[in-house]
């Protein structure tokens, strides 16, 4: 180190290999927020040594190796990040979510012309959802269905919606709507 700042802190006899996977951890951190793991979209794991409070005395931090845990899911309970003991696979603290995947997208609309809205940037495509109104609003093509489960998720490659490549597959009315 050549250079440091702020709050300083001994350690001493800290495993900083941890004994679970980044896998793992996001697994118990969904396990603890009751969320399926089939509505996990994606996710961010960094491992780290945080100071956690101590549960006998909230005003003692200790040193943990922990894995923080941010969740990309279509749930209502995804609204926190999760430190989770990359040994134990406890979940020793929770956040409020602070990450938001929004963006602003061009739409060539059927009907109303050139628009802009909200999308959201995922699994490197930009889809046609909304997290700006307090819950995730998706907009999708049930493909003249009447249940969602084979519904077909909208998506472009830069945000930029043109009428090219979404009305030969009559999508181009999906922006409307959303």
């Amino acid at each position: 180190m050549f250079y440091a700042h702020g709050h300083y802190v001994k350690i001493n006899d800290l495993n900083i290999n941890p004994t679970i996977t980044p896998e793992k951890a996001r697994d118990c951190f969904a396990d603890y927020k009751d969320i399926p793991l089939d509505s996990i979209i994606d996710f961010i794991s960094e491992l780290m040594i945080k100071e956690i409070p101590n549960n006998s005395n909230d005003s003692v931090f200790l040193p943990m190796l922990v894995y923080r845990i941010y969740m990309y899911a279509n749930h209502e309970n995804n609204t926190e990040v999760g430190y989770v003991d990359a040994h134990t696979c406890k979940v020793l603290l929770t956040e409020p979510a602070l990450i938001d995947f929004a963006a602003m997208g061009t739409f060539a609309t059927r009907y109303s012309g050139t628009r802009q809205g909200i999308t959201q940037n995922y699994s490197g495509y930009y889809h046609l959802a909304d997290s700006t109104r307090g819950a995730i609003i998706h907009t999708w093509n049930l493909a003249n269905r009447v249940t969602f489960y084979n519904r077909q998720e909208l998506s472009d490659n830069n945000n930029i919606w043109t009428t090219a490549e979404h009305s030969p597959s009559e999508n181009d009315m999906a922006l409307d709507i959303h």
